[in-house]
């Protein structure tokens, strides 16, 4: 033993592993002896963990009420087998599977000896507990498991009447499987497995992937009627853009501000509309997506083949459905994006020119309060001009009254009116003087 494993606990890096390694084997090969009757139903559940919570209450109800005790069940995070044996040798399994979005039990009959076939309900020694948890019902699948060496007349018109058959060879042409893709008068869709050379375990991973992909396919087509509707909104909204788009280019070359802000409130209530029309499909549309990736997965481990001329594959009947589907998705998706797109551009466009108009506006405002400015600067040096000239007209005549008054005292020699105009350059630059000084005290408190 190393010295990390002799002298140090378990780390957070062995939590970590021991987790890696347990999801890793956390859902068991599960063999299946022949003959087998199979009923697997799978449940949406919602997004909220209580949904989950609930699955895994109601997985350990239907145990015991089976009377599978604790430890008689492989129980994982998501994962969970029991197994019951009745008296006359049958063996009943119960394989329960909880995913990101649905939950899934798998009734497994293995009798001890043969008996007739047929679809419907299983044929136990006691009746099944009611197993519907109260969710909507996403996929209902009844499967026969037979060592019939092929399907003969009478067997087909047995158990598939007159319904077309889709069929096809299966793990390097090993085995058969057959169904018609019908829900019969309970809902329930039909699959007959020829087993041929499938050894047990490899006969039980073949069922979980027919499994799956009746899961799959389900899930992939499920928003398709969801889709078909916004499909109408979507093309009502691109209409609308082109149309709002066309107009508003023809007119708003002489548009007038109240007609921009009436198109950025449009363009702005079109966006809305597609961000709502994106939030309630992408996240459905872009699941559909990753299901058919997983679905392809699971048809290539088919190892499918065709059965017989004239035959349609299982595949190839469920991919020619699916398939279009996606397509029609990822187009929506696309047309979405490309609207969105779009309708940035023209609100950004509209924007600017609201923007270029409110500048020009501020543009014409400020040129016009400058004009004003030099109307009062004009108004204003005029003023002061003629400020200078009345505060020089008033001192001219107080100088006057001084000097008659020195004339008539005999203090001057001369006329009074001579000595008044000889002042008058002195007032003017009195006044100058004071117009000057009044100028520099006002320029010095705006510096302050």
């Amino acid at each position: 033993m190393s010295m990390a494993q002799s002298d140090h606990p378990e780390t957070s890096i062995n939590a970590i592993a021991v987790r890696v390694h347990r999801d890793l084997h956390e859902r068991p090969p599960l063999n299946i002896q022949l003959p087998a009757h199979i009923h697997h139903v799978a449940y949406l559940l919602s997004e909220r963990k209580e949904d989950g919570k609930r699955a895994r209450v109601h997985m350990a109800e239907l145990f015991l009420t089976l009377g599978i005790s604790d430890d008689e069940v492989r129980l994982g995070d998501r994962h969970a087998v029991g197994e019951k044996i009745y008296s006359n040798g049958d063996l009943l399994r119960i394989t329960w599977e909880l995913h990101s979005e649905f939950v899934s039990y798998t009734f497994t009959h293995m009798a001890a000896e043969q008996r007739s076939l047929g679809f419907g309900p299983l044929r136990l020694p006691e009746n099944l507990p009611d197993t519907e948890p109260g969710w909507e019902r996403i996929t209902a699948v009844d499967i026969l498991v037979t060592d019939w060496p092929q399907l003969r007349v009478a067997e087909r018109s047995h158990l598939f009447g007159t319904d077309r058959l889709y069929g096809s060879q299966i793990q390097s042409c090993q085995a058969q499987v057959w169904t018609t893709f019908q829900l019969d008068h309970t809902g329930w869709e039909h699959y007959l497995i020829l087993a041929g050379e499938l050894t047990p375990s490899q006969l039980g991973r073949q069922v979980k992937r027919l499994v799956e992909l009746e899961n799959y396919y389900h899930l992939i087509l499920m928003p398709l009627e969801c889709f078909r509707e916004q499909s109408t909104e979507l093309r009502d909204l691109e209409l609308a853009f082109t149309q709002h788009t066309q107009e508003m280019f023809h007119t708003l070359v002489d548009a007038k501000p109240e007609a921009e802000r009436e198109w950025l409130s449009l363009l702005t209530e079109q966006s809305g509309r597609v961000a709502r029309l994106k939030e309630a499909m992408r996240y459905r549309m872009g699941a559909a997506h990753s299901y058919n990736i997983q679905f392809h997965r699971i048809l290539d481990a088919l190892d499918e083949q065709r059965l017989e001329e004239g035959n349609q594959p299982i595949g190839a009947f469920l991919t020619a459905r699916t398939g279009p589907a996606v397509r029609g998705y990822n187009n929506f998706n696309e047309r979405l994006d490309s609207l969105s797109r779009g309708l940035d551009r023209a609100t950004n466009m509209l924007r600017t020119r609201t923007e270029m108009t409110v500048q020009k506006q501020n543009l014409d405002l400020l040129e016009g309060m400058a004009k004003q400015g030099r109307q009062q600067l004009m108004l204003q040096m005029t003023v002061e001009g003629l400020s200078v000239i009345v505060l020089s007209y008033y001192l001219t005549g107080l100088f006057g009254y001084g000097i008659k008054a020195a004339v008539k005292l005999g203090w001057l020699v001369g006329e009074a009116t001579v000595w008044q105009g000889a002042l008058m350059p002195v007032a003017i630059g009195i006044a100058v003087a004071v117009n000057w000084f009044v100028h520099r005290r006002v320029h010095k408190m705006d510096k302050k």
